[in-house]
């Protein structure tokens, strides 16, 4: 009796550390849809409403296993490269990175949320560099970008 309830917690502790490997094994590579980005800024600043903006056009992102993708919109194509380490996905252009936190992470479906900064809202095209003023003021803000997709 002794060896068959050994041999039960050896399968339950074999399939415990299977499940595990699995998740840390998470594969985006291959091509996704985004099915929704969406940004919300929320402030203190006197004049300053609340914004959010959604975004649902079709945008076409393929992951390549060399750590380099395209991103296809009916703007054009961009190209990119990307990292994955944890829950990190890292996605890098001409501008600037994009690091966003993986909440969901399926075979068919990606959520992923980075907190703005004053900087990435400059380089998303939200904020003009130049207005210095509505710059220093954004240090009360608080907002975030959520990112879907869907293979």
């Amino acid at each position: 009796m002794k060896r068959i309830n050994f041999l039960i917690a050896l399968a339950v502790i074999v399939f415990a550390f299977t499940s595990c490997e699995d998740e840390e094994s998470f594969d985006i590579t291959g091509t996704w849809t985004q099915e929704k980005s969406e940004i919300t800024i929320s402030s203190g600043i006197p004049g300053f409403d609340d914004f959010s903006f959604s975004d649902d056009e079709p945008v076409t992102i393929t992951f390549n296993q060399d750590g380099t993708g395209e991103a296809i919109s009916e703007e054009g194509t961009d190209s990119f490269t990307w990292s994955l380490a944890d829950d990190k996905l890292t996605i890098s252009d001409d501008e600037m990175p994009l690091t966003l936190t993986l909440t969901t992470m399926t075979e068919s479906r990606v959520v992923g949320e980075q907190s703005l900064t004053s900087e990435l809202i400059t380089s998303l095209g939200l904020l003009d560099p130049e207005d210095e003023e509505m710059l220093d003021q954004l240090g009360d803000f608080t907002g975030k970008i959520t990112i879907t997709m869907v293979r």
